[in-house]
């Protein structure tokens, strides 16, 4: 047994020898990959809170944007229905306008009508020119 005694010590200080390369270098790839996900962790931050081009600047920017633009649709929808408003009641009096001018149209009409449906009075030219002239007066100047 002394062989094996005095062999045991230099087997075990060589596994114990692989075995402390082995942790070094599953130390060291642990190493290096935690330094790879540190880096890319500092990026990542970086690109979520960067006061200028972050993504929390950028959604408080969308979000001052979606404002804005609420606030001016809510303006142009106001200034529609204004003017809409302005438009129908633009459009009502100027219907009132056309049918009150129709009416005096066809009053109009008729008393021209009447007018030229009577003959003319009178023995002479000149009379019969005084009566036209005198019922020209009369219906159509108030």
């Amino acid at each position: 047994m002394s062989f094996f005694t005095g062999h045991l010590w230099k087997i075990a200080t060589g596994v114990a020898a692989a075995l402390a390369l082995s942790m070094m270098a599953l130390l060291m790839s642990s190493y290096f990959t935690n330094r790879d996900l540190t880096a890319q962790r500092d990026v990542l931050a970086n690109r979520i809170n960067d006061p200028n081009t972050g993504y929390v600047a950028q959604l408080a920017q969308a979000r001052t944007n979606v404002a804005q633009l609420e606030k001016a649709v809510a303006q142009q929808n106001e200034a529609y229905d204004r003017l809409s408003t302005q438009s129908l009641n633009r459009l009502a009096e100027s219907r009132r306008q056309l049918a009150e001018a129709q009416a005096q149209t066809r009053v109009m009409e008729r008393k021209l009508a009447g007018f030229l449906a009577t003959k003319p009075q009178g023995a002479t030219l000149e009379d019969r020119v005084r009566d036209i002239d005198a019922r020209a007066l009369q219906e159509f100047i108030p």
